[in-house]
């Protein structure tokens, strides 16, 4: 490993978590109150990496609502409410994350997670899930820096880390997550098993990945 710290940011749902199903709970609680069919888990899931917002409007839209920002935000501050209530029933890391990230720590990498999920319960999720002291740094949708495919938010974590983007991996598993590295000049790394609607093997990232076991062999060490 290169001298200069070397730094691997990830994003959260669908790359180290599986979230899927209490968002659609809480999606579906939510469009409940505007007497709106709910959706599946699959279906749900194509509504994420954009923010709370972002995944109540997709989903409206879909029930042929009109959203308005008068509308949108009261339903965004309940969504987020009912979140931090009870944000782990079914979300778990996904296979091989625990693992993987407590052998990259021990062996000295700077270790981060930029999100567009709202920064409190993305902090609270990863705590109960086991993942915070495997985390040195968090940067969420809403902690000031804007929103993936933007660099911004990456290139913040990246100096939480104390990290130069030419030494950063950041590990996704959409098409706003390719864009936000290339965006931030990281390379980017995307896995199969995550919410995309079509095949990450053809966004053209540096490597796509089947498991994140398989992530160790696919760090940039050096610029």
């Amino acid at each position: 490993m290169t001298s200069e710290r070397v730094g691997i940011i990830f994003d959260l749902d669908g790359t180290l978590i599986h979230s899927a199903p209490d968002v659609t709970r809480i999606l579906n609680q939510v469009l409940e109150t505007q007497n709106l069919e709910g959706f599946s888990e699959q279906d749900a899931a194509h509504f994420m990496g954009d923010g709370i917002g972002a995944i109540i409007e997709k989903a409206m839209r879909a029930r042929g609502v009109d959203v308005t920002a008068s509308l949108l935000n009261p339903l965004r501050e309940m969504f987020l409410q009912i979140y931090m209530e009870n944000p782990v029933v079914d979300t778990a890391p996904f296979p091989m994350v625990v693992n993987v990230l407590s052998e990259l720590k021990q062996q000295g990498y700077a270790i981060g997670i930029c999100t567009n999920k709202a920064e409190r319960p993305a902090r609270l999720i990863v705590e109960r899930v086991g993942l915070k002291p495997l985390i040195q740094a968090l940067v969420g949708g809403d902690s000031g820096y804007g929103y993936k495919p933007k660099a911004d938010p990456l290139l913040a974590c990246a100096r939480l880390l104390g990290v130069q983007m030419k030494h950063v991996t950041y590990v996704g598993d959409l098409a706003v997550d390719l864009a936000a590295g290339r965006a931030a000049g990281a390379h980017v790394v995307l896995v199969r098993y995550g919410y995309s609607m079509t095949s990450v093997d053809d966004l053209g990232a540096d490597a796509v990945i089947g498991c994140l076991s398989e992530l160790p062999q696919r760090l940039r060490i050096a610029a």
